[in-house]
């Protein structure tokens, strides 16, 4: 027996291990401080649940481990070659789901429960929307959830999660989700969960409960980001149109083309 087939690439897997582990940089600020994050570099340990941060104080370097709960904010720095990924993403978003799943999958699997998992997650079932196929984005989507119990609900790829569960028309699951999303405490987030909510009760023809519950409550909730609320007017327009009250969809769509001109929804509502 060739002992040395079975050792190389054992050996691969430990060379490869440390930098799947290594820390990121980041800024956290912890619920127990003044609100101001500090610069630390950080490390999610999945076996016990919590963070590693290291950080400088006082001229000395410190280590503590802090639960999920207990930070308020984090910003992680991004991952190496992020930016070309995503460009080569925005000119075809379906190359998401294709030629570069594979490097997108390493980064979610290198900033599990470091904020980058989703939004590489986001992308890939992005991708597989692109191209008709909900239930692969799905399972994409539940590869990341293993890790990272919360991406489901509030991560930036729980909406396309949401999306392709309607699309499948796993509506029970999608619902479930989208209202945890709308108390996620996370503004983005929740004005895509209350968009969700909206298409969810329109499919049950409760169009009166879509715009109080659904679209009216992200366009009076919310401020941003532009792309969704404008949406969510676009969407309060066509559903105020349903139900015989023109004035208020014409309403929402004087809106959307004044505040929002540039957005898709802008310009679908222009014409464009």
């Amino acid at each position: 027996m060739n002992k040395t087939r079975f050792l190389l690439p054992a050996l691969a897997l430990l060379c490869a291990a440390p930098a799947l582990r290594a820390d990121v940089n980041a800024q956290v600020a912890l619920a127990e401080g003044d609100g101001r994050p500090i610069s630390c570099s950080i490390r999610w340990l999945p076996v016990d649940k919590v963070y590693n941060i290291s950080y400088k104080s006082e001229g000395a370097v410190r280590e503590r481990r802090v639960k999920p709960e207990q930070i308020v904010r984090m910003s992680v720095e991004a991952p190496k070659g992020w930016a070309d990924i995503a460009k080569r993403i925005q000119a075809d978003p379906k190359a998401a789901a294709g030629p570069l799943r594979g490097q997108l999958e390493q980064i979610a699997g290198a900033y599990k429960m470091l904020q980058w998992d989703g939004r590489a997650g986001k992308l890939i079932a992005e991708g597989f929307l692109a191209n008709n196929n909900p239930n692969e984005a799905i399972n994409a989507c539940k590869k990341i959830i293993t890790g990272n119990p919360n991406a489901g609900w509030n991560s930036d790829m729980a909406p396309a999660y949401w999306q392709a569960l309607m699309d499948a028309n796993k509506l029970a699951e999608a619902e479930n989700l989208i209202n945890k999303g709308c108390t996620s405490g996370n503004q983005r987030v929740e004005i895509m969960a209350c968009l969700r909510r909206g298409d969810l009760l329109v499919r049950k023809n409760e169009h009166k409960l879509a715009l109080k519950d659904g679209y009216l409550r992200a366009v009076l909730l919310y401020r941003e980001p532009d792309d969704a609320r404008a949406e969510a007017l676009y969407r309060a327009a066509e559903t105020f149109e349903k139900i015989g009250q023109n004035a208020y969809a014409e309403r929402m769509r004087d809106e959307l083309r004044t505040k929002y001109p540039r957005t898709a929804w802008g310009r679908k509502a222009l014409g464009g």
